[in-house]
């Protein structure tokens, strides 16, 4: 428990000062009554039995992931679809990625919620196992839990002490390290009602050569925690559906981006992934509302470049989250050249006379954006100082009622992202004008480059997914695989 918290409570339960209470702590730690060791840097304090059986748990964790499985490599292409058969189920993504798990790691840690699917991996896995011959024990915390165990399963499940064995004469345990118990693996249920000693009692008793499986709720958290007690990082599962939190309107780059992810992934994640377009201060919106959501895997969302690294410097910026602590970074995706773009209503069609009309009437043309500070504004505000002319900046709250207006005729041009424009274009309402990449686009491998008339001119917009503030390393991993 940290140091401080201790106190606090402490102060508050005996009504005692804190300056007493803190000399008091020291000398129960200097007759070994508790612990005192730094947890990252802040004083935290032990009971020393507890604190001994997770040195334990962790120690045995780490030797028993050492290793391949006793029985060999499995072939999960394989087995895969004949536990299906044999089963009458079919498997999610999610629930097939955890299984290939299964089948070549020594330790596995499942979590989830209700509806994950955690059951059907188990049961899954044991099948395919079973049929190998290797030999597994179920367990559980209490009676309840292994009963349900094994009507999930249809194999025998037992409580952990029965499994173990208590010993009458002496107390504890019949199993130990001195007598392992028979198994090739062990799947331990419900770990969230497992405290450490009992624990640490439990790894005791397996031989080295056993690989072992911890089942436990996502929202208890414990299952992970046995495997980050020793450096190992538990599997994650998604359960429910997905929010995918998208900055930017409908019929935009980020939209669109957003959509080919969330249909691509789905099939990975194994669930529903929902695209919610939440616009406004230039992506802050939705950056906000991500930040704010709760780390548990099922809040995602696509940020680009102008609020994670154009907003936060701007002056006179008043932003509610802080981008470098408060969002957690999970994927690069993609980076996106500017391309310029004149309404079809503009007298002219190459960038000399657009120069050369902007320089004899300042002011006069104006240009969009999806926001102050996005790639857009950037690209605009690089080209009238390069070109040395006045061009009117107009934000709107995306790309697509940008796009709309130069299409309506009421803004001259727009420096935007090709994806959002090739409808438009097709259709004749744009002109494209020229690419603001270092070399042609292959989609218009015609069209000039803004660096052939203003040398170095080059804006490229990058997009990247993000998980909330405090996100789980291994949630964080599971994302970035998917």
């Amino acid at each position: 428990m940290p140091e401080t918290d201790l106190l606090k409570l402490a102060v508050e339960l005996l009504e005692i000062g804190q300056d007493k209470l803190t000399d008091a702590l020291a000398l129960e730690a200097a007759e070994g009554n508790v612990i005192r060791e730094p947890i990252e840097g802040q004083p935290c304090v032990f009971l020393p039995h507890l604190r001994r059986a997770e040195d334990t748990v962790a120690a045995i964790i780490r030797r028993l992931a050492v290793g391949t499985p006793a029985w060999g490599a499995i072939d999960a292409d394989k087995a895969l679809p004949w536990v299906e058969a044999q089963l009458g189920v079919s498997l999610a993504a999610g629930q097939k990625q955890a299984i290939r798990l299964a089948l070549n790691a020594k330790v596995l840690v499942v979590t989830g919620g209700p509806g994950v699917g955690k059951t059907t991996i188990i049961r899954s896995m044991l099948a395919i196992l079973t049929a190998k011959g290797v030999n597994a024990l179920l367990a559980a915390p209490t009676g309840r839990a292994a009963k349900r165990l094994a009507e999930s399963t249809g194999r025998e499940a037992k409580t952990i002490h029965r499994l173990l064995g208590q010993n009458p004469k002496e107390g504890g345990f019949l199993h130990g390290a001195d007598n392992p118990l028979d198994c090739d693996v062990m799947v331990l249920d419900e770990v969230s009602m497992v405290d450490m000693p009992l624990m640490a009692a439990t790894l005791k008793a397996l031989p080295d050569t056993a690989a072992l499986v911890l089942v436990g709720d996502v929202d208890a958290g414990v299952a992970a925690a046995f495997g980050s007690l020793a450096g190992f990082p538990a599997s994650a599962q998604i359960s429910g559906d997905v929010r995918f939190l998208c900055a930017f309107p409908p019929g935009g780059t980020g939209d669109l981006l957003c959509r080919i992810l969330a249909g691509a992934a789905k099939p990975e994640v194994g669930q529903n992934i929902i695209v919610e377009n939440k616009t406004g201060a230039s992506g802050f919106v939705a950056n906000e509302a991500l930040a704010n959501a709760s780390p548990d895997g099922r809040t995602i969302g696509l940020a680009a470049m102008a609020a994670l690294c154009v907003s936060p410097v701007m002056p006179g910026q008043k932003l509610s989250i802080n981008v470098d602590t408060d969002l957690t970074p999970i994927a690069n995706i993609v980076g996106v050249y500017s391309m310029l773009e004149f309404g079809k209503h503009l007298p002219f069609r190459t960038v000399p006379e657009l120069i050369v009309y902007a320089k004899g009437n300042p002011g006069k043309l104006s240009y969009a954006s999806s926001g102050n500070g996005t790639s857009q504004h950037l690209a605009g505000e690089l080209f009238k100082k390069m070109a040395g002319v006045d061009i009117l900046h107009v934000p709107y709250r995306g790309g697509a009622p940008a796009i709309q207006d130069i299409v309506a005729g009421n803004v001259s041009m727009m420096f935007g992202k090709m994806p959002e424009f090739l409808g438009q274009i097709d259709g004749g309402n744009l002109i494209p004008i020229a690419f603001g990449g270092p070399r042609q686009s292959p989609l218009f491998p015609k069209l000039p480059l803004l660096s052939e008339f203003l040398s170095g001119y080059e804006v490229v917009n990058w997009f990247a997914v993000f998980g909330p503030r405090a996100l789980p390393n291994n949630v964080t991993a599971f994302w970035n695989n998917a």
